[in-house]
């Protein structure tokens, strides 16, 4: 397959999607229009739910890029060993996300990106969880306000951007100790840069509806033009069905 290319070498395409249930007979058309990889992927899920949030994500993935970069064509979704997905041909990178009933992806055309969303309710992280994932630094500052109304919505945040973060590198939370990873993201800042062990990454946390938070971290990609799109299930199954 040739090449998939862009003029933009440092447009990034983020996008949400609240979605609903969909009968078997549009899973079975959606899912026609995937290729043996991504079908592969859809279907190792065990529950119903858990393939539909997979295949919903790599619809959303081409919709963006027949919507963003006028590629409709030969879009096919593998994943590296760690399970990072990847476009064949896309010079740029890909990451998806998704929970509940919310869909996110992250499309960049040069470097590398990950995403993660979570639902603010039910509050996903139990009490005491802080401690596997937060530096001793965030910790204390976790500890310090933790009565405070930021406390959750911190916690929240750091859990989103270190998934963004690891994704963005190419691992997941197995392979790495989160807690050796230390932000400096008190609450309300949306944007900073971090030095890790692959270069400066830079981190983006949004608020989405103020029903979830998503985050996104991006490397290797000077001045990157953001655009965040919110996506309608019904528009966008109309078209690509």
């Amino acid at each position: 397959m040739a090449d998939l290319n862009v003029e933009s070498q440092n447009k990034v395409i983020l996008a949400s999607m609240n979605f609903t249930s969909i009968s078997e007979q549009t899973f079975t058309t959606l899912l026609n229009k995937c290729t043996v990889h991504e079908q592969s992927s859809i279907l190792k899920y065990k529950h119903r739910i858990d393939q539909l949030r997979s295949l919903l994500a790599i619809i959303q993935i081409k919709y963006c890029f027949k919507n963003y970069f006028n590629l409709e064509k030969d879009i096919n979704i593998i994943k590296n060993p760690y399970g990072k997905p990847k476009v064949v041909g896309w010079s740029g990178d890909i990451s998806i996300s998704h929970t509940g009933d919310w869909i996110f992806t992250g499309i960049c055309t040069t470097g590398r990106i990950g995403v993660d969303i979570e639902c603010l309710n039910p509050f996903p992280l139990l009490k005491g969880t802080e401690e596997l994932f937060l530096s001793e630094k965030e910790l204390s500052f976790f500890q310090a306000n933790q009565n405070s109304e930021e406390s959750k919505d911190y916690l929240l945040t750091m859990w989103t951007l270190k998934e963004a973060y690891l994704k963005e590198i190419g691992i997941g939370l197995t392979m790495i100790n989160p807690t050796s990873l230390s932000f400096n993201c008190p609450p309300k800042k949306s944007h900073f840069t971090y030095q890790g062990a692959k270069g400066i990454s830079e981190l983006n946390t949004y608020n989405v509806d103020g029903v979830a938070k998503a985050s996104v971290s991006t490397s290797s990609i000077k001045r990157p033009s953001i655009q965040f799109y919110k996506h309608y299930q019904n528009h966008m199954l109309a078209e690509m069905l």
